[in-house]
């Protein structure tokens, strides 16, 4: 497929990287109100980072989050990335509402694609059995099945992203990333 069929990520706003400040803290904070709300932080941290405390320390230097959020002021899309060598794990939250969205869609795609832009892969850990085969079907790879990774109690899956098989999940949707064509592979 040549490049003048596929378009950018059209309407994609840029992302906000999280800076510790009281006003984002307080996004901060709404934003992990709503996971607890939701019943989201035990499918999406282990038991270290469910309280508030926790997840400031996952998000706060040296590791990254970026999202974006309504002119309400609250996250709908984060990623959270955390280094390792030349690649780093990433952690993914859609609030429910925007789950399988379009725009909720093109919010993931963003992270992932920013995240790719810095690092040459990105790692998955996941408890959730059911959201496997759509790690899949965005572009990584299954690399197996972890005995008792989560909080020494649950199996855990670990899957990886390359910029090759994230460009190849771009082309399956017609869009190109003009971000990731600027960095070699």
């Amino acid at each position: 497929m040549s490049v003048l069929t596929r378009r950018p990520m059209q309407g994609v706003k840029p992302l906000f990287v999280y800076q510790p400040t009281p006003g984002m803290d307080t996004v901060i904070v709404n934003w992990w109100t709503r996971m607890q709300a939701d019943g989201d932080l035990p499918k999406m941290f282990g038991s270290q980072h469910q309280g508030l405390s926790g997840l400031f320390r996952l998000i706060g230097a040296p590791n990254v989050l970026l999202y974006d959020m309504g002119t309400d002021c609250r996250i709908w899309v984060a990623a959270w990335f955390e280094e390792v060598m030349n690649g780093a794990f990433m952690g993914l939250w859609v609030r429910r509402d925007k789950r399988q969205t379009r725009e909720g869609l093109y919010g993931v795609l963003r992270c992932m694609e920013l995240g790719l832009r810095a690092k040459s892969c990105l790692f998955g850990v996941t408890k959730q059995e059911s959201i496997v085969e759509e790690h899949l079907r965005l572009g990584y790879t299954l690399l197996g099945r972890a005995p008792k990774l989560w909080d020494t109690e649950t199996d855990a899956w670990l899957l990886m992203l390359t910029r090759a098989a994230f460009r190849e999940t771009l082309l399956r949707y017609r869009l190109a990333s003009p971000l990731l064509e600027e960095v070699t592979v």
